[in-house]
C-alpha cells in the first residue's frame, strides 16, 4: 500500500516542485532569458495540446500552427480592436481554435496516413493565406502589433506572460493525466490500436478523434493566445510551416503519449538551439544532426528511454539471485487474471465462464 501510494503521489510532488523552480527561475532571470523561458513553456503548452492527437489517439497533424495562428489573432484582435480584457480574450482564443478543430476534423478524420498529413498542411497554409489577405483586421503582410501583455499577480511584461504560460503547462499537465486516465482517454487509446477492434466494443472512432481535434486544437489555441502579448507583434509568417515542425518534434522527441513527453521535448527542442547559438551557420546542422541521433536511440523518445532504464533498473533489483527459488509470493504474481468471463454477441454466447491467469513476462537480462 506504501509503495502504491508513493507510486501516485510522487510524480505529482515532482511535478509541483518543477512548476515552483520555473516560476522561481521565471521570477529571478533577466532579460533574454525570460523570453526564452516562454518560449520553451509555450511549445510545451503547444506539445501537450498535440499530444492528445498524436499520443492518445496516433492522429497526425502538421497543420497545428495554424491553431497556434488562430489564438494568437484572435487575443489581438479582441483585446486591440474590440478592446476586451485579455483574461476575456484569452479563454475565447481556446474556443475560437477548437471551432476551426471541429471544422476541420469533420473532413479530415475520415482519411488515414499521408492523406490526413496532407490536408493538415493544407490547413496551416491556408490559415496564413488567409491572415495575409485580411486586410485590416489582421494588418495583412505587415500583421498586428503593440499588443497589451498581461500581468500576473502584480508581475508584468516578459516576464508575467513567461510565469502564465509555465502555470498553463502545469494546469494543462494535470489536465492530460486526467484525460488519459480517465475513459474518453481509454477510448482514445482503443481508436488508436485499432479502430475496428474499438467499433466492436461499442466506441464510435470518428467522434472519438473529433474530439480529439477539438481538444489539441483549443490547448494549441491557448499556447498561440499567450504568444501574441509575449512577441508584441505578430505578422503571418511567425504561423509557418516550419512551425508545425517544430510541436510535432517536441513531442515526438519527447515521448508520444506519455505526460513528461512534451516537456522534455520542449526543453530539448527550445533551448538546444540557444546552446549551439556560437555555431552560428552550422547550428541547424548540429541541431538536426542531434535530433537524429536522439531519435535513433529512443525511438520512444527521451520520456520512453528514461522509463526503460527505469524498469531496466528494477528489473536488476526484482531478479531472483542465482541458485536461489522464487519465493510462493514471486509464483503468485500476475498481471492480469479473469474469473468467470462470459462474453455475447446478440444472441450468441461466444465464450462462458473462462478463468485464466496471466503471468509476467520474463526478466530479460
Amino acid at each position: 500500500m506504501n509503495k502504491r501510494l508513493a507510486s501516485r503521489w510522487l510524480p505529482l510532488a515532482l511535478y509541483a516542485l518543477l512548476a515552483v523552480a520555473a516560476l522561481v527561475l521565471a521570477a529571478t532571470v533577466n532579460g533574454y532569458y525570460v523570453f526564452v523561458l516562454g518560449n520553451v513553456a509555450l511549445l510545451a503548452l503547444a506539445g501537450i495540446g498535440l499530444n492528445v492527437l498524436l499520443g492518445l489517439t496516433g492522429q497526425m497533424s502538421f497543420g497545428h500552427a495554424g491553431f497556434y495562428a488562430i489564438g494568437a489573432y484572435t487575443v489581438a484582435i479582441l483585446t486591440g480592436q474590440a478592446g476586451w480584457s485579455f483574461w476575456l480574450a484569452w479563454p475565447a482564443a481556446a474556443v475560437v481554435a477548437g471551432a476551426f478543430g471541429l471544422l476541420l476534423a469533420l473532413p479530415a478524420l475520415r482519411v488515414k496516413g499521408p492523406y490526413l498529413a496532407m490536408i493538415t498542411i493544407a490547413f496551416g497554409f491556408i490559415v496564413e493565406h488567409a491572415l495575409i489577405e485580411g486586410g485590416d483586421v489582421t494588418g495583412g503582410q505587415n500583421g498586428l502589433m503593440g499588443i497589451v501583455q498581461p500581468s500576473l499577480a502584480g508581475i508584468g511584461g516578459d516576464r508575467g506572460v513567461a510565469m502564465l504560460a509555465i502555470v498553463a503547462v502545469f494546469v494543462a499537465l494535470a489536465a492530460y493525466a486526467l484525460l488519459s486516465r480517465g475513459t474518453w482517454g481509454a477510448a482514445m487509446r482503443a481508436v488508436k490500436d485499432s479502430e475496428t477492434a474499438s467499433e466492436s466494443i461499442g466506441i464510435n472512432p470518428l467522434m472519438v478523434k473529433t474530439v480529439a481535434f477539438m481538444v489539441s486544437a483549443a490547448v494549441v489555441g491557448l499556447a498561440g493566445g499567450l504568444y501574441a502579448p509575449q512577441a508584441g507583434m505578430i505578422t503571418p509568417h511567425n504561423f509557418n510551416f516550419m512551425q508545425s515542425i517544430l510541436f510535432v518534434l517536441a513531442v515526438t522527441l519527447g515521448g508520444a503519449g506519455s505526460l513528461a513527453g512534451p516537456l522534455l521535448g520542449a526543453v530539448v527542442v527550445g533551448l538546444l538551439p540557444e546552446l549551439l547559438s556560437s555555431l552560428e551557420e552550422y547550428r541547424l546542422l548540429f541541431f538536426g544532426a542531434f535530433l537524429l541521433v536522439v531519435l535513433w536511440a529512443a525511438p520512444d523518445g527521451v520520456a520512453g528511454l528514461l522509463s526503460r532504464w527505469r524498469r531496466n533498473g528494477a528489473g536488476q533489483e526484482l531478479a531472483p539471485r542465482a541458485g536461489g527459488g522464487m519465493s510462493a509470493a514471486g509464483r503468485a504474481r500476475r498481471v492480469l487474471r479473469a474469473d468467470a468471463l462470459t462474453m455475447t454477441f446478440g444472441g450468441v454466447r461466444a465464450v462462458q465462464s473462462v478463468s485464466f491467469d496471466v503471468p509476467p513476462p520474463p526478466s530479460r537480462r
